[in-house]
């Protein structure tokens, strides 16, 4: 006999559903009744129950809490939520947090209620008979190819491509090796005390899973992931949130290059808040298109990794070996060592944020360690101009950037901007370095926005 539990805050329709459905006939038997979902659970603790019927709304503990209980706690009680509601939302819910079936109560009537529990008896059939069939094992292609390797899908049994690059399968004997399939470019997730779930329930876990934390957890020699289905749906409900404007800021300074400490927050706060492969990414491109624009520099001799197969411990070792390539870049391999390359570095950092004060080269030495003739001599060599050249290009490129906007600021607030009190000194230097007055540069930009 399949012991089976009724949960209802309404009396009535708790005893209605008891006295009409034909429980006996489909070898059911009713063991207990329950109010709420919270005293429904201290019975499925305590008593052997096969088959739980839960409202889906009730006070204390609702049906979608018990259920989630319920999967937390491993008990081993499947759940048939009742609701008076045919929202397919609410369906979708259930089924996915584990439930057997989803019944809509004024959908029963007398002809449907043998029906009814002759699905729910063939649902849990499966369920039981799907039990014995071993863990869960999705195979995911990182590459993006849709072709699954014949030594690996005989491993397996149930095999069935649920999208492109993504197979889900059982592995009866318990000894399948995942770490292998690294090798032939597959990453693997083994999915533990989860047999009597359903394909479309782990499927979707696996994706969740795959999306946010593969790319953090897999390694270029085992891209394998062991776990049990609660641990594999803690990672996926995990709340956890990345600072944006923070991630931002950083991609567009290049202080990361310099200090290590605000490398690694950087590092330790994309790892800890598992922020997503795609923006991951982004925020590689942006920091190679900073590089360029403030050192006038390609990001060393290394090509951004690509999204399709880099992982998180991989894009790490990019960024690292790319701090390493610019600040040793210039420097005879006896000084590779040296931290002249860093204080440099700190130098422009310095001056792209405070080009609008009186900046000298005696005060930028001392804020980076260096003495002045030693930062003279090795800023020349390793950019190719001098301090001061190189602080008039960025007041210059500021300059230009204001008049491009072709808006009315006038051309000594423009100076007074760039770090420029004199606003004939100003236009002199802009002359000498553009070509052209900045008076004509704006006229020249305004009328080509207005040509578009």
């Amino acid at each position: 006999m399949v012991k089976v539990l009724v949960v209802d805050d309404d009396r009535t329709s708790r005893a209605g559903l008891i006295a009409l459905m034909p429980w006996e006939e489909h070898g059911m038997h009713v063991v207990g009744e329950a109010s709420n979902g919270s005293d429904a659970l201290r019975v499925l603790r305590s008593t052997v129950v096969d088959l739980a019927f839960v409202d889906i709304e009730m006070p204390i503990m609702s049906g979608l809490d018990l259920l989630r209980r319920v999967r937390d706690e491993d008990l081993p009680t499947r759940i048939v939520i009742v609701s008076v509601h045919q929202e397919f939302e609410l369906a979708q819910e259930a089924l996915r947090g584990g439930a057997l079936d989803y019944i809509v109560k004024n959908d029963l009537d007398e002809a449907s209620l043998g029906r009814t529990l002759e699905n729910v008896l063939a649902r849990l059939g499966e369920a039981q008979e799907s039990a014995t069939w071993g863990n869960w094992i999705a195979i995911i292609n990182r590459d993006g190819r849709d072709g699954l390797d014949t030594g690996v899908a005989t491993s397996l049994t149930d095999v069935e491509r649920v999208s492109t690059g993504f197979w889900l399968g059982r592995d009866v004997s318990s000894t399948v090796e995942a770490t292998e399939w690294s090798e032939l470019g597959y990453g693997t997730v083994i999915v533990r005390e989860g047999e009597s779930m359903s394909r479309s329930v782990i499927s979707t876990l696996v994706k969740q899973y795959v999306s946010r934390h593969s790319f953090y957890e897999w390694k270029r020699a085992d891209r394998s992931t062991s776990l049990t289905v609660r641990a594999l749906r803690a990672k996926v409900e995990d709340p956890t949130s990345h600072d944006t404007e923070y991630l931002s800021s950083v991609a567009s300074s290049i202080a990361w290059i310099y200090n290590d400490t605000a490398f690694d927050d950087f590092c330790e706060h994309i790892s800890s808040n598992r922020v997503p492969p795609d923006i991951v990414h982004s925020l590689v491109h942006q920091m190679h298109h900073t590089i360029q624009e403030m050192l006038e520099t390609k990001s060393g001799p290394f090509v951004a990794p690509s999204p399709e197969s880099a992982d998180w411990e991989v894009v790490r070792d990019h960024l690292t070996l790319t701090r390493r390539s610019i600040v040793t870049s210039g420097f005879a391999e006896t000084n590779r060592h040296s931290p002249i390359g860093r204080n440099l570095i700190h130098a422009i950092d310095i001056m792209m944020h405070e080009f609008a004060s009186s900046l000298t080269s005696r005060d930028l030495a001392a804020r980076v360690n260096m003495s002045k003739s030693s930062f003279d001599s090795e800023f020349r060599r390793r950019f190719a101009m001098s301090f001061h050249q190189k602080l008039v290009c960025i007041r210059i490129d500021h300059a230009r950037e204001l008049l491009s906007r072709g808006s009315a600021m006038k051309i000594q607030e423009v100076a007074l901007r760039c770090g420029y009190v004199d606003e004939r000194h100003f236009s002199l230097v802009f002359r000498k370095s553009v070509g052209i007055l900045p008076s004509v540069f704006r006229e020249q930009h305004t009328t080509t926005i207005s040509e578009e």
